[in-house]
């Protein structure tokens, strides 16, 4: 993993103490193409420091070691599924307990990927590294019916009321649609072509999910929500028939 920024590191000093700042690039755990670890490059930094001892530098070797890879390499789960793409396994936080040092991922993966193999695998991996496992949420994902007619629907309507023909995609965001029976999720916004800068742009690291000065296009928000009515009319239909 590639650091391209040439202010990676800050270094302060108030006579009492050295606050090392690394800096990364944020990406939605779903998405995470492009990002970099903060955690991994301060961790590559310090397990080099002439001041630390062996075993301060082995527990940060291996913990850059386990996220080193957002496709779960680093945890023997370098996964893809032929619908759902890469498993991406995040690492979103690292703190320090004490004298612990605790590490979060956000794993995301296919249906053939079984979830039992998933944490038999990892669980090994974090042993391995010296580390345990104190914490597990394990929640299974969800596909639409291939032979349900809504997505189909869904798609002709898009292309009624924007003029444009898109299909349905199978995405690795968590949504509140695992939590009903029939539910299928889309977007929050569309955004015209007819507008002279038909994305809104930010400097590099700013405004897209998750990152600093997260936004969303007001525009293309309502656009959506225009969108989104002619869905809830046109499943009304579906369901009468």
């Amino acid at each position: 993993m590639e650091n391209k920024a040439s202010d990676a590191f800050s270094v302060s000093n108030d006579g009492e103490s050295v606050v090392i700042t690394a800096k990364g690039i944020a990406k939605h755990a779903s998405i995470p193409e492009g990002s970099v670890n903060a955690a991994f490059l301060l961790f590559n930094l310090l397990m080099n420091c002439d001041n630390l001892c062996q075993n301060d530098k082995n527990i940060l070797r291996n913990a850059a070691e386990a996220i080193s890879d957002y496709y779960g390499k680093g945890l023997g789960i370098n996964h893809e599924d032929p619908d759902f793409g890469k498993t991406t396994a995040v690492n979103g936080m690292i703190r320090t307990e004490g004298s612990k040092l605790h590490v979060s991922f956000d794993i995301r993966y296919g249906s053939t990927l079984s979830s039992e193999d998933l944490e038999a695998t990892t669980d090994k991996a974090v042993a391995s590294y010296g580390f345990r496992i104190v914490e597990k949420d394990n929640r299974q994902g969800f596909t639409i019916d291939k032979s349900s007619p809504v997505p189909a629907m869904l798609e002709n309507v898009f292309e009624e009321v924007t003029g444009e023909r898109l299909k349905s995609v199978l995405m690795s965001g968590g949504t509140y649609a695992r939590k009903l029976n029939n539910a299928f999720s889309i977007g929050t916004f569309y955004i015209t072509s007819d507008r002279k800068d038909k994305i809104l742009k930010m400097p590099d690291g700013h405004g897209g999910a998750h990152l600093c000065d997260e936004m969303i296009d007001i525009d293309g928000f309502f656009e959506g929500t225009r969108i989104l009515l002619h869905y809830i009319l046109a499943c009304d239909e579906l369901l009468a028939d």
